[in-house]
């Protein structure tokens, strides 16, 4: 493995990533994808939000704030195209062409700097703290999630003061062809 191939590999495991999808609109195919047939919630956001929404990460309270990344995802052909040029952090905002019906937004934070001075970085992810009311724009509920799955969502929904933002999916409307 080369050098710059090998510290790529050592920073994946220090950088935390939270993937969004980027589209106007509901996408059936992403609702069977990732909430089993319509059976889940989506948050939907804009990046303007996300970045007014999250606050400032440290590892510790007495540590340096850790930098926020955002941005969409590029999608090129990682058969024919070489990083060799691109900054570390910039490659996680990079992906094959044969996911490009995914139109991600990512969000990443690169524990490394706390690293290099002796801190452990979490094996698993990092919670950050966010201004819930900033973040959501609507809360969107799946087309077959039941009435007890509804009012379950709705009670959470609420204890948060974002009922007004609780949407049933768009895919339970009926269709106006005339």
């Amino acid at each position: 493995m080369e050098s710059v191939e090998h510290a790529f590999f050592q920073l994946k495991r220090l950088t935390k990533i939270s993937c969004w999808h980027r589209a106007a609109y509901e996408s059936d195919a992403m609702w069977k994808l990732y909430a089993g047939e319509h059976k889940g919630i989506a948050i939907c956001t804009t990046p303007d939000r996300m970045r007014a929404a999250f606050k400032p990460f440290r590892l510790k309270p007495d540590y340096g704030v850790e930098d926020l990344w955002g941005g969409p995802v590029q999608y090129v052909d990682l058969t024919q195209v070489r990083m060799r040029d691109v900054a570390m952090l910039d490659r996680f905002f990079f992906k094959h062409r044969a996911f490009e019906w995914e139109r991600e937004y990512r969000l990443a934070i690169s524990v490394r700097t706390a690293e290099e001075f002796g801190v452990r970085a979490p094996e698993h992810g990092i919670l950050v703290d966010v201004d819930l009311p900033t973040l959501v724009e609507r809360i969107v509920l799946g087309s077959t999630t039941t009435e007890a799955e509804r009012a379950t969502v709705a009670q959470h929904v609420a204890a948060a003061g974002l009922s007004d933002r609780l949407k049933l999916s768009t895919l339970l409307g009926q269709p106006r062809y005339v």
